[in-house]
């Protein structure tokens, strides 16, 4: 909605095209500019990925090469957790574009339909268009300070579809509301379920977004809320009930006797401190370290700038019940744990959904009372306060980016058959898989500990590995290599300076410094500087080859 101050009053003009609206394509401008630095950094660098990518998009060259990662325990185990959606959306394009090269793109796609979103869904809640801009400029922000958007796996879905849900049901849309609910059910299971709580708190009285109260809306709300439960549940309780390849989900009674669910741990979930465990935790808490400060303090300011712009009922019926379904659903999840997996999840992207639509009205709210002072147009004031701040602010590149700085190597490694098996200290073997197309024994990020049927053979992987980097046993290491039919191994020079464990998780770190005292001359480390197979700077490939010449055999 256009306005102009007249008299030191904002008045209500004719209404623009959305597709006409300068706060609009500001908006969507300011997401780009991000978006094509970000795919411009990791199209012109090959060896880029950002971090969760790593983890869940590495074994999608199976959709090319059908024999990439043969009976790899870790590309097995991520192909299982893909979301139907997730799934069909790398698989179906890839005839047309490597999925590698399509994790690379697809994340700025996603950004843009939040940022469209966030801005349809704030101009329907403030009829405020200046609103809908410095909301959006601030939910860019927000997207760049974390991977959860630009990551381009399954939970990078959830503000596009979410989003839509809400503006849908705001709009009272009902195939719409539907269609969204079915689409998360199928990308990101934790969306549809926040969406059918928003959806039962709605049919509550005094909560309710229909202000005719008429008998036929109330039965279509019920109908949707239905066709949403029947669906969701259709495509859930398979999932559910059917017998996972890796076994059901690890207990609570199990997790907190794991050191990996505690303090230091790969999934850090119990831990001592209360204030930490449920306020800043991004997987037990509300995640309060994954809101960029900005977004965390604006909306606190808001109470200084009452008067205008205000959140007409029906948006505060609506903010309300999001509210409320991510807490139920966080109060649930710790109750069923881990049956629901983490309680974060239900309030990660919500939370900073509600705080960016609250934080742009307390921007736009102090822009109006600095432009009727200084007798300024509201827009040069709204686009002349948000962009410059949101430009400082926005990082060049994308958080959490993985470089491999390594290329002679990764080359000559691509250039190997495809049943060839790396081996690495644990933390540099996290982006071999990306980067080569290799199986790699085990590593740190793939470590997870959610079902014990995979985590249990993960940890002995890696407490075997460490043995074998650490050892000074020739025997040790080639009893290792027979073990597992290990074809090179990784070495970083690096890797053996006396505070690199720190970085490894827990019951890893310790282990690491145990043998690090105990074997200071480590096998694998002069081999890697005396016989490497091949070398750039301080990374070196050891053969199996090589450690077998190395390696007298026992006597039987």
């Amino acid at each position: 909605m256009a306005q102009t101050l007249i008299s030191g009053r904002w008045q209500r003009s004719e209404p623009v095209p959305l597709t006409r609206s300068g706060y609009f394509w500001a908006a969507l401008a300011l997401q780009l500019a991000f978006g094509v630095r970000m795919v411009w950094v990791l199209l012109s660098q090959p060896y880029t990925a950002i971090d969760d990518a790593r983890e869940h998009i590495f074994w999608m060259r199976r959709f090319l090469e059908p024999e990439r990662f043969p009976h790899d325990l870790i590309a097995d185990y991520y192909a299982s957790q893909a979301t139907p959606g997730f799934l069909a959306i790398y698989r179906w394009l890839s005839p047309l574009i490597n999925p590698l090269t399509w994790n690379k793109i697809l994340p700025t796609l996603l950004a843009l339909a939040a940022v469209v979103g966030m801005f349809t869904l704030a101009e329907q809640l403030f009829k405020s268009r200046p609103v809908a801009f410095a909301a959006s400029a601030l939910f860019t922000l927000q997207m760049s300070y974390t991977d959860d958007v630009f990551a381009g796996v399954a939970r990078s879905f959830f503000y596009p579809l979410f989003l839509w849900f809400l503006w849908a049901l705001l709009k009272a849309k009902s195939r719409q509301v539907f269609l969204s609910v079915l689409l998360q059910a199928l990308f990101y299971p934790t969306a549809a379920l926040l969406s059918l709580g928003v959806l039962g708190l709605e049919r509550l009285p005094g909560l309710s977004l229909s202000m005719s109260g008429s008998s036929t809306a109330n039965n279509k709300s019920w109908r949707v809320l239905g066709l949403c439960l029947v669906a969701v549940g259709g495509i859930l309780l398979p999932e559910v009930l059917g017998s996972s390849p890796f076994g059901p989900a690890i207990t609570k009674a199990a997790a907190m006797q794991s050191p990996a669910f505690g303090p230091g741990g790969r999934n850090e979930f119990f831990v001592a401190n209360p204030i930490y465990q449920y306020l800043i935790s991004k997987r037990s808490g509300f995640g309060l370290m994954a809101l960029y400060p900005l977004v965390l303090v604006l909306p606190a300011c808001l109470w200084l700038f009452r008067q205008r712009p205000r959140l007409n009922a029906v948006g505060v019926r609506l903010l309300t019940c999001v509210a409320l379904a991510s807490f139920g659903w966080f109060l649930l999840a710790y109750a069923l744990l881990f049956k629901l997996y983490l309680p974060n999840r239900f309030v990660r992207f919500s939370l900073p959904l509600l705080l960016c639509l609250l934080g742009g009205a307390a921007l736009v709210a102090f822009c109006d009372w600095l432009g009727a002072r200084l007798k300024l147009v509201r827009g040069a004031v709204v686009v002349g306060l948000v962009v410059p701040l949101l430009l400082l602010q926005v990082p060049l590149t994308p958080v959490q980016l993985e470089r491999g700085n390594h290329p002679e190597i990764y080359g000559f490694l691509q250039r190997q058959p495809s049943d060839t098996l790396l081996a690495a200290f644990p933390r540099d073997a996290d982006s071999l898989p990306m980067f080569t197309g290799l199986s790699v024994l085990a590593s740190s990020i793939h470590a997870l500990a959610w079902h014990p049927a995979y985590g249990q053979k993960m940890q002995m992987r890696l407490n075997d590995t460490l043995d074998a980097f650490y050892t000074d046993s020739p025997t040790l290491l080639r009893n290792f290599i027979d073990k597992y039919g290990i074809d090179f191994f990784v070495v970083y020079q690096h890797s053996y300076q006396a505070k690199r464990p720190g970085i490894l998780a827990e019951p890893f770190r310790s282990q690491a410094y145990r043998l690090q005292a105990q074997h200071p001359q480590p096998l694998l480390k002069k081999l890697a500087q005396q016989q490497p197979t091949l070398a750039d700077g301080d990374l070196a490939l050891v053969s199996a080859a090589t450690i077998r010449g190395a390696a007298p055999k026992t006597k039987s």
